[in-house]
């Protein structure tokens, strides 16, 4: 059997969110992927990268939106004070969550101290990584709009593909050559709108190249070159299973962390109204597993 090759893609996203007003849950949901996401894929890539034993090597999109925000003084600026105060937060977990809840506060000082490592500035980070060919950094549309709904005017698809291409740059220094579409959605055609912006591959989810025609011969397992000369890989539906699914996948799992179950909702309200959260809501602060061990 021929050997292949197996490429890990990571999508970055989140919608656009600022206030000039701090402590709303929708920047919750900002510093949550800094705290949880980014900050934890950064610290990983550069130890691996320092260490000869290893060759790191992962495609990640990263949204106009997300680059926005991490660029942003406004949001980035808040993010020691909104860790300091979860951190604080975690003093009032119940005595049976103690050990959960110090590990927590572990991990939050952790991710701080990189953090004031990096002096906040996330995106050069990714940079100085794609630099050393350690990360391969893709766009996406614009606003994350649904391309085939979007197709008529067909100057819709080109705004997103354009100014998503154009904030790359600004933020990043180079084109980027592929672009995580939105939803992983295609409609015939938009090959040649890709192809006009320089962008050369993309992300598909597996139906759109199984339904291709001609068929795949190789299926998902090979990309496919379209009329517009633009190459679209599948997404292996197979593999994220065990990403996505509570029922088949590790989500479900007895001894993963319940996403849901946050000591936001636990604490009673004038505890929260001292920390100025005015009413019980997701903290980021989840100190619960899916269920007792087996």
């Amino acid at each position: 059997m021929a050997a292949g090759h197996l490429a890990l893609v990571l999508h970055g996203h989140l919608p656009f969110v600022r206030r000039l007003q701090a402590g709303s849950l929708q920047e919750d949901w900002f510093h949550q992927a800094v705290l949880e996401s980014y900050l934890p894929l950064l610290h990983h890539l550069q130890r691996s990268a320092e260490d000869p034993r290893q060759s790191p090597a992962l495609s990640l999109s990263l949204s106009p939106t997300l680059l926005a925000m991490l660029a942003d003084p406004l949001l980035c600026g808040r993010f020691p004070d909104w860790v300091t105060c979860r951190q604080r937060i975690l003093e009032w977990a119940p005595p049976q969550h103690h050990h959960a809840a110090a590990h927590l506060s572990q991990q939050l000082a952790a991710m701080l101290a990189f953090w004031r490592q990096l002096r906040g500035r996330l995106i050069p980070a990714f940079e100085e990584l794609q630099r050393q060919g350690v990360l391969d950094l893709l766009t996406c549309g614009a606003t994350h709009g649904y391309l085939p709904l979007l197709r008529e005017p067909r100057s819709a698809v080109v705004a997103q593909l354009q100014v998503a291409v154009e904030h790359h740059k600004r933020h990043l220094g180079c084109a980027p050559l592929g672009i995580w579409l939105p939803e992983c959605a295609y409609f015939e055609g938009l090959d040649r709108l890709m192809a006009a912006e320089g962008l050369r591959y993309a992300v598909l989810d597996a139906h759109g190249l199984l339904q291709a025609l001609p068929r795949p011969r190789y299926g998902i397992y090979a990309p496919i070159c379209s009329p517009g000369a633009v190459a679209f890989m599948g997404r292996d539906s197979t593999a994220t299973l065990p990403v996505w699914s509570a029922r088949d996948g590790y989500p479900g799992q007895a001894c993963y962390r319940e996403f849901y179950r946050d000591l936001g909702w636990d604490l009673p309200p004038e505890q929260l109204e001292e920390m100025a959260i005015p009413n019980a809501r997701p903290l980021g602060l989840k100190l619960h597993a899916v269920g007792p061990p087996s």
